[in-house]
């Protein structure tokens, strides 16, 4: 029995080792069409790459469209990278799968989404090196630092390609980034581009950080040098431009996007940046109107290139855009049908965990939303639009059809009611906006209010920045209960929650912080907090700070709390007691992290 003993304890180590590492998986070999493709996409082809890839998936290449993923990633097709992940897992959910979803996931800015998948990608076996890394970035930008730096140390320690080792450090420098500290940062970038020096990504990430840190010289020159590497290759070229004119280099984007028109003439992605240059900094409304016609009829399918046109039409040079459109039938509308279905079934989604009904969609809600989006892109860089600017159009400004979103709404014919809501953010895809809003403080309230009924969503995306807006139509105040987020005996919460929210929550917070809790009475209340109580896993009291209702740009009606430090795993209490116009109440709820 001793024995036998022994021998399931030592089965049982076994077995937690696994679970902790499990043996990683081999790069394709060096001679295989997977990694030659590979290879392309490294040596900064992307264009030759990409025939590969969809070639390998076609001919039923395992893990071929897993990799595939990571091209759409750098070449920010975030839509698209999602949907093809999303694919690879069902075909194979394995490591090498289940990483590149975790990658996709992440830089389209669903962070949970990403440490979900990234959970798993650890799990499967044999494991990738670069489901840890890649898992690690997810959880650094979920603000768990201390699981972070276990994935990134386990995934540098297998990595076995020059990819993988570069992306190590570039994953460290996200870490860091992430904890403020810029001079490891900037170390972990230049490693990471020491260990890849042909990939053109790794000169694109060191000019961001020089441009972020005042070093536009540098910046410039980076970009300058791979532009030489890459005279011929139209995705890196395009992907320079765009790097340029976000750092504000617009001589510098001009010339890189026309090199790379050069390479693909009427290319729909440099056509589109050349395009921003000409409406926002040149004001050269023309050009780029006639730029944008050539290109959308050499590919009448681009639907980036069309809805900038057709709002370049009738906001700016007011006209009516139909008649020469007309050749585009049936219009390329397929990407923003599908993100609006995305985003309302997002928003009904977390309206049932809280028990309110779900809001319909309203076509002139919708078409603001869009032209909204439309009018910030025409817009870029002005300082009108600067924090809670983005919400606000400035009549002066070309494209302006309306101040704010009730009047922006009834510009498009919406006569429902005068009173409108509205949420705006900048990541890449419908439902990680919709999440990025609900794991927010202000930006939450209007997803739960009862009192939402429609709701209309628009999304606009040049290169490297993109603008999702959201409106919502409100009808009269309704009673009913308070409604308290996250929803009782939830599972999964977030941890923290990372900042970045305009206004700012807690502007003396050094963030990541706690997950927001709000509670929320019907819009013509008035609520009163007495008490707020959060308790922790081990019935600890749990600091935090409070926003009492009509404070700090919280309505007469809203409350809200945030642990003073991301919440640990585990099951939370809140208690709160007050009154709504002037009747007690006491509420009490658990959730769990």
């Amino acid at each position: 029995m001793k024995r036998a003993g022994l021998l399931l304890a030592l089965l049982a180590v076994v077995v937690a080792a696994c679970e902790v590492a499990p043996p990683a998986s081999k790069p394709a070999p060096k001679s295989s069409p997977l990694a030659k493709a590979d290879t392309k996409f490294f040596s900064g082809d992307y264009d030759g790459a990409e025939k590969d890839y969809q070639s390998l998936i076609d001919g039923g290449t395992p893990n071929a469209r897993a990799h595939y993923v990571l091209l759409l990633d750098y070449e920010n097709r975030f839509v698209e990278a999602v949907q093809q992940a999303q694919q690879a897992v069902k075909d194979n959910s394995d490591s090498v799968s289940l990483s590149r979803l975790t990658r996709a996931l992440d830089w389209s800015e669903d962070v949970t989404g990403a440490v979900t998948a990234g959970a798993k990608s650890i799990k499967a076996t044999p494991v990738d090196p670069l489901a840890h890394l890649f898992y690690g970035e997810a959880l650094a930008d979920a603000g768990r630092f201390a699981e972070a730096r276990d994935q990134l140390r386990a995934g540098q320690k297998a990595a076995a390609d020059a990819y993988t080792r570069a992306e190590g450090d570039r994953d460290w420098a996200n870490y860091y980034r992430a904890r403020g500290d810029s001079l490891q940062e900037l170390n972990h970038l230049e490693l990471s581009l020491k260990s890849q020096p042909d990939f053109p990504e790794r000169s694109l990430e060191l000019s961001r950080y020089q441009s972020g840190h005042a070093n536009a010289g540098k910046a410039i020159q980076l970009l300058r040098d791979v532009a030489k590497k890459a005279a011929t290759q139209y995705g890196v070229l395009t992907a320079e431009g765009d790097a340029a004119f976000l750092q504000g280099n617009a001589p510098v984007a001009i010339e890189l996007y026309n090199s790379a028109l050069k390479v693909r003439p009427n290319g729909a992605t440099a056509t589109l940046g050349l395009s921003e240059v000409d409406v926002a900094v040149s004001r050269d409304f023309n050009t780029a109107h006639d730029r944008l016609l050539t290109a959308l009829k050499a590919d009448p399918k681009a639907g980036n290139v069309y809805q900038f046109l057709r709002f370049l039409d009738s906001l700016v040079l007011k006209k009516d855009p139909a008649q020469e459109l007309a050749f585009a039938q049936p219009p390329p509308t397929d990407g923003i049908t599908a993100a609006r279905k995305d985003a309302l079934a997002a928003v009904n989604a977390t309206r049932a965990t809280v028990g309110v009904g779900a809001v319909a969609e309203n076509p002139a809600l919708a078409e603001s939303a869009l032209a909204h989006g439309y009018f910030f892109l025409f817009n870029f860089g002005q300082s009108s639009l600067n924090g809670d600017g983005v919400h606000f159009e400035d009549p002066s400004l070309p494209g302006s059809f309306g101040h704010n979103s009730s009047d922006r709404a009834a510009h498009f014919g919406y006569a429902q009611s005068s009173i409108t809501s509205e949420v705006i953010s900048h990541v890449f895809i419908a439902p990680a906006a919709v999440e990025r809003w609900v794991d927010t403080v202000y930006h939450r309230y209007p997803i739960t209010a009862r009192e939402a009924k429609l709701a209309g969503y628009g999304e606009a995306q040049v290169g490297g920045h993109s603008i999702q807006v959201l409106d919502f139509g409100i009808a009269g105040a309704q009673p009913g209960e308070l409604i308290a987020y996250p929803p009782a005996n939830s599972t999964g919460v977030p941890a923290a929650f990372r900042g970045g929210e305009v206004p700012d929550p807690v502007p003396t917070a050094n963030y990541p912080i706690g997950y927001p809790i709000t509670l929320q009475a019907p819009l013509d209340a008035t609520l009163a907090v007495g008490k707020a109580d959060l308790t922790g896993p081990a019935g600890n009291a749990v600091d935090a700070y409070q926003i009492p209702p009509g404070t700090n740009n919280l309505a007469p009606n809203e409350f809200a709390m945030l642990a003073k430090s991301p919440l640990a795993t585990g099951k939370y209490s809140v208690t709160v007691t007050g009154t709504v116009n002037g009747a007690a109440f006491a509420k009490s709820w658990q959730f769990s992290v």
